[in-house]
């Protein structure tokens, strides 16, 4: 079951929330997760999410249903696909079908009329894998798109001015820096390197607006040469020239905190969204192999609060250059949640208020895990009223 809250508003932005938690006054429930197979109902990490037209459409996903990761339980992939109408107040699945194979940990693009794969992987390995699912008269329909060069896991994408783009990721099992991209307007043009970053980033987040590529977060295990760092740092990738420059960390208070594992889109011309991933500190300890906060058999057993995952949401304005902290939510504190943006039209008589539901934007915050082998069984709504659009 998951609520609706409203937000305070900051500046002209007001925000309503919905997420699964106890209900209290003045707040509308919603159903949340696809509960319709046995294992999935327990909530996915690393899924494949797209607001199709009215349908929020949910792929794939992993997780530990059987023994949990902390009891050295095996990782389960899957291969359902999903829908709900996304206009009203309740999400009712529905099942459409199956991915050509299970699979999660890839990049989810969320393309015109389709929700484009690409890459990932099961409990085979990596693949470089990617197509579009299709929805019609209640089925997905299963489009092969040109393959990767390479088995990509881990990686951040988008969709920008009729091109795919994808970054970082582990790239045949290697950390990877490189960018690929692809042109949306022939479906049998391949997938090219276009450039590459100063180091590799795996479970970094990006997005696209302007003409320019933006990316934070990601972490670059350690290697024989350097230690292992979970990066704040964000960059920007002119497309046009090539060139890379610097743009600012995101910041809650004074701190700067790392995207590493969060959710990231593109809400309209100048604006991005962002939430989740992991804590810095806590996160390093452990990729570098020091355990100095918590022994390492230890490690899985501490309580979701310990591992102090970003519970707050956060725009990134291109035009000032600038963050803004929209407050904690809780239910945002996710690792490996889908993100998935789409307009808001509820299917409302006509004479009641749904004028004033054009223009708004919700984004879709789906599963993760809220700590590490843990999942969150929920759907988390984010509406943005009255963005700008120009």
């Amino acid at each position: 079951m998951a609520i609706t809250k409203t937000i305070t508003a900051i500046g002209a932005v007001a925000l309503m929330i919905f997420s699964a938690c106890t209900p209290s006054p003045g707040v509308t429930t919603i159903e949340s997760f696809p509960g319709l197979d046995e294992g999935y109902n327990q909530g996915v990490s690393a899924c494949y999410a797209a607001q199709i037209g009215n349908d929020l459409v949910v792929a794939g996903g992993a997780n530990f249903a059987n023994v949990p990761a902390a009891e050295g339980g095996s990782k389960c992939f899957y291969d359902g696909i999903y829908a709900a109408n996304c206009k009203g107040d309740t999400l009712e699945w529905i099942k459409l079908g199956a991915m050509p194979e299970p699979t999660a940990y890839g990049v989810s693009l969320s393309n015109a009329d389709s929700l484009m794969v690409v890459g990932g992987c099961n409990a085979d390995g990596p693949t470089n894998r990617c197509f579009s699912i299709h929805v019609a008269y209640y089925m997905a329909i299963i489009r092969d798109n040109p393959p990767l060069p390479v088995a990509l896991d881990n990686a951040a994408g988008c969709c920008y001015d009729h091109h795919a783009y994808v970054v970082g990721g582990n790239a045949d099992g290697v950390p990877s820096s490189k960018v690929y991209s692809r042109s949306l307007r022939d479906h049998f043009t391949p997938w090219v390197e276009i450039a590459e970053m100063p180091q590799p980033r795996v479970q970094p987040v990006c997005a696209a607006l302007d003409g320019k590529l933006y990316v934070w977060g990601g972490f670059t295990p350690a290697n024989d040469t350097c230690q292992a760092v979970v990066h704040t740092s964000g960059l920007v990738l002119d497309l046009a020239t090539g060139e890379w420059s610097e743009v600012p960390a995101p910041k809650v208070g004074d701190s700067e905190i790392t995207l590493s594992g969060g959710s990231m889109a593109a809400l309209n011309n100048h604006t991005l969204i962002a939430f989740g991933g992991v804590d810095r500190e806590i996160f390093t300890d452990a990729i570098s192999g020091t355990y100095s906060l918590v022994e390492k058999d230890k490690y899985l057993l501490q309580p979701a609060d310990w591992y102090r995952f970003n519970q707050h949401l956060l725009i990134f304005d291109i035009a000032t250059m600038q963050w803004t902290d929209l407050g904690a939510y809780g239910h945002l504190a996710r690792a490996g949640a889908a993100i998935a943006v789409g307009s808001l039209r509820p299917a409302v008589p006509v004479g009641s208020n749904a004028e004033t539901e054009i223009g708004k934007l919700q984004t879709w915050c789906v599963g993760g895990e809220i700590k590490p082998g843990i999942r969150a069984p929920e759907v988390t709504r984010i509406i943005l009223e009255n963005p700008k659009t120009e």
